[in-house]
């Protein structure tokens, strides 16, 4: 014990208590919104040196809140605070990282909020029908963009499943590497429009029954199959 004297208690508390206050918008918060969380648990109740401000860093913004030490019956969750802070303009979709620390503690932990995907930009549907005959494959697909921005030069992409081949487009240049088809636009369609639509038609090979792709990706977007 000499050796490693003297000897300091450790005051950061392993569980700390999160509850998002703010209903959560379906599809995440958008940039920009303000967020209120109740926090717990931030403190010890046995007489340690007790923290007084709670720290929350969001991106590159720390917000700070006074944290209430009052200790209630039948809780363990003495310390609480409640904090509001804004989701960073530039937060990308997904699950954003909010840090809570206490500084005088030692406290150190995280918990992550939805962030929704901005509104607007590239977006898009696919229509896809084929069928096999006598071997041959006869197919069209169908593409509308149902987003802001137009679509030009626009590659269409997709996979099969079952060896079928896409072989010759009419209305677009196809070709295909394994099971991936890429289909582009042509000197006729070399661009799809916001609210507008393109389609092409194909003949190809395949070898047992068809299986219509589930995925498509327009210059890399996701589109929603009909």
């Amino acid at each position: 014990l000499d050796e490693f004297s003297p000897v300091s208690p450790d005051l950061a508390q392993r569980a700390v208590g999160v509850h998002v206050a703010t209903p959560v918008p379906e599809g995440g918060f958008a940039p920009g919104a303000s967020v209120t969380v109740e926090l717990s648990s931030l403190l010890f109740s046995a007489g340690e040196p007790q923290g007084d401000e709670v720290v929350l860093t969001v991106g590159d913004t720390e917000v700070t809140a006074a944290i209430d030490p009052t200790v209630v019956d039948a809780t363990d969750e003495v310390g609480r605070a409640s904090v509001t802070f804004t989701i960073p303009a530039d937060a990308a979709a997904g699950d954003l990282v909010v840090g809570v620390s206490v500084p005088s503690t030692g406290t150190a932990t995280s918990f992550t909020v939805p962030v929704a995907a901005p509104a607007g930009g590239p977006a898009c549907v696919v229509e896809y029908d084929a069928v096999r005959v006598l071997g041959l494959l006869v197919g069209g697909v169908r593409i509308t963009n149902t987003g802001t921005e137009p679509f030009a030069p626009w590659t269409l992409t997709w996979s099969y499943t079952r060896g079928e081949q896409a072989g010759i487009g009419i209305g677009a240049s196809i070709s295909q590497k394994g099971a991936n088809v890429t289909a582009r636009g042509t000197i006729l369609n070399p661009r799809i429009n916001p609210g507008r639509s393109t389609a092409f038609a194909f003949l190809g090979l395949a070898p047992r029954s068809t299986v219509a792709p589930t995925s498509f990706q327009l210059n890399g977007i996701d589109c929603t199959v009909e």
